[in-house]
């Protein structure tokens, strides 16, 4: 299971409800930073049904959180994700999707490797730190 999977998303909500529907592995906590201040309609569209998890895969998280923000940035939204939830995290930008079988692959990597500071998925579209 993912213990993290931190978005930061700014706007394109139909990226992110296509980044959240492709996953396909158990997440823990699933954590949307949206840095829209919540005046973008269409990201508060897909976090509201991601948050219900009236989505297909939505009983594969165990938690579902979504922080409306003033824009942060990429880089300070991840360092929040790391200060404010538990590790591991994976962090994603909103616009990816996930290749079936990816995230498995993502988390078995770890497991055999615990030693390990990050994994790379696709350099920092894709990446899962440590602690």
């Amino acid at each position: 299971m993912i213990t993290t999977l931190g978005i930061p998303v700014l706007n394109r909500g139909d990226f992110l409800l296509r980044c959240v529907k492709s996953i396909d592995h158990p997440v823990e906590n699933l954590v949307i930073i949206n840095n829209s201040e919540g005046k973008n309609p269409g990201v508060n569209g897909a976090c509201a049904q991601i948050q219900a998890k009236d989505i297909e895969n939505g009983s594969l998280f165990d938690q579902v959180y979504v922080e409306v923000r003033k824009n942060l940035g990429c880089g300070p939204s991840w360092n929040h994700i790391f200060k404010s939830y538990p590790g591991p995290w994976l962090i994603v930008g909103s616009d990816i999707a996930f290749l079936p079988g990816s995230l498995a692959l993502l988390d078995d990597t770890l497991e055999k490797n615990p030693e390990a500071g990050m994994v790379m998925g696709d350099g920092y579209n894709v990446f899962l730190m440590t602690q």
